[in-house]
């Protein structure tokens, strides 16, 4: 079993949250830090930051790990093709906090995204929200 953040189309109420939804649910309000953009894809990408990133946290299963993998288009650590890479962060939790993977943008072209070249938010909920 595995901890999982998921910070955008994966949480609850969200177009690809059926591929966790019959995972176990740990907290429905978490947090790490970094920060998010948009990618103008539909889809947020999270990128290293001082700033607090909101998401739920979730405990799944191998085959949950693959499928998510395989949307994030995560081919192995240190792949030159990923999309996105899976790293193990801190996730703040009202429990406490514990030890999870969660998925870093590595698009070419955003390096400089945390500086301010996209707009970036600490919500994917609450930016889409916004309209």
């Amino acid at each position: 079993m595995h901890n999982v953040f998921v910070y955008g189309t994966l949480r609850k109420g969200e177009g690809n949250h059926g591929l966790i939804a019959d995972a176990a649910c740990l907290a429905m309000t978490a947090s790490i830090k970094g920060v998010l953009i948009d990618t103008g894809l539909g889809y947020p990408g999270l990128l290293e930051g001082e700033g607090e990133v909101a998401g739920e946290l979730y405990v799944v299963s191998d085959r949950h790990l693959e499928r998510l993998d395989e949307l994030e288009e995560y081919f192995g650590e240190g792949d030159e093709e990923n999309e996105y890479d899976r790293v193990e962060v801190e996730v703040r939790t009202d429990g406490g906090s514990t030890r999870a993977w969660a998925y870093y943008y590595k698009k070419a072209g955003y390096g400089d995204a945390a500086a301010g070249s996209y707009p970036s938010f600490p919500d994917w909920k609450a930016y889409r929200m916004r309209g």
